[in-house]
């Protein structure tokens, strides 16, 4: 079998897409060759039967030569692959799904976005079928749809055991700083928490991308510092090869995205063994059940870390059961299994 795989950036050490490069390795062991098309390349480590080639994004090309050399690379590699598996961005689809029909590749799309357009519903019509995280993550109505978990490397993600030396109970959370991931809630909750006496304090993992996320993360820096809030840390981005032993120290990982979709930062910390706490929706069926999951509310959210910061023992019990969910039902090698399985 002979791949063709389609995305927007091969490199290890990206902070946000960096994960991929794991995916590419999974699927290598099982197929005899794989072409990656990406729009940009960087450091890569990849097996010999893995070819990469780039659109030119990382040598400032215009766009037109990225449709012009994903026609060419699509057909002058056309005997070298048998299926096409485009990676979260449908635009691929819509531009080069009418050649790759005509060729005769099986056609497939991994979307994980609770974004709806009309370039999905033409990469939708183009694809034979579509794998998604969970049910909240693709929300277009159709049938070519197959809800087969997250791939989360749990060779990479594991417990790396709490820093002794730590000065503080230290909430972490991981992501682009933008409005929709409600830090400045963590930032009211952190405050309520250190008013009663709590030695506690908040890293965020991240940086701001758009122009509207950049005044974001200046509203959130003027708070620290207006409402004197302590132990508050902005890492920026780390590369996705070491994030996993950053969170695998803090003793509470937060989530208060408002995506929809089962957010991968979530289940990289529960396969780190730290315990979570999360509004996202798509995660009430699974952390319900152990009282991690919470209404967007600050008075909820401020019992809920309170309990967890007066019963850690309890609470790291929990999270390895956590790790556990992730194994059973999100780890990487489950996952390109079930894709490969589908895309026969």
């Amino acid at each position: 079998m002979k791949l063709l795989i389609v995305t927007q950036k091969v490199d290890s050490t990206d902070p946000i897409l960096g994960f991929f490069h794991n995916w590419i390795k999974e699927f290598a062991t099982h197929y005899e060759k794989i072409i990656v098309v990406c729009l940009q390349k960087g450091l890569h480590d990849l097996p010999p039967n893995v070819q990469v080639l780039s659109l030119g994004k990382e040598e400032g090309t215009s766009r037109y030569s990225y449709i012009r050399k994903l026609f060419s690379y699509s057909w002058k590699y056309r005997k070298e692959y048998d299926a096409v598996f485009v990676h979260m961005n449908p635009i691929y689809l819509v531009v080069a799904g009418w050649l790759w029909m005509v060729l005769g590749k099986r056609r497939f799309l991994w979307y994980t976005h609770k974004h709806v357009d009309l370039k999905l519903e033409i990469a939708v019509f183009f694809a034979q079928a579509i794998f998604t995280a969970s049910r909240e993550s693709f929300q277009l109505e159709t049938k070519k749809v197959h809800v087969v978990g997250h791939g989360i490397d749990t060779e990479l993600f594991k417990p790396f055991g709490h820093a002794s030396h730590k000065e503080y109970f230290t909430i972490t959370s991981a992501g682009r700083i933008s409005s929709i991931k409600n830090y400045d809630v963590m930032l009211e909750t952190l405050l309520v928490l250190q008013k009663e006496g709590k030695n506690i304090g908040l890293e965020i993992i991240g940086a701001p991308v758009t122009d509207a996320d950049k005044s974001y993360f200046e509203h959130l820096k003027k708070i620290v510092i207006e409402k004197n809030i302590h132990h508050v840390r902005f890492v920026g981005t780390i590369p996705n090869n070491m994030i996993g032993q950053k969170i695998a120290v803090a003793d509470l990982f937060i989530n208060m995205s408002e995506t929809g979709s089962m957010d991968k930062a979530v289940l990289e910390a529960m396969a780190c063994e730290v315990p979570v706490l999360t509004s996202n929706v798509a995660f009430k069926d699974i952390l319900a059940p152990y009282n991690l999951f919470i209404k967007k509310e600050r008075g909820e959210i401020v019992n809920r870390i309170r309990m967890m910061y007066d019963n850690q023992v309890e609470t790291e019990a929990i999270a390895r059961n956590l790790r556990e969910i992730v194994i059973k039902e999100h780890n990487l090698t489950r996952l390109i299994n079930i894709l490969i399985s589908k895309m026969k």
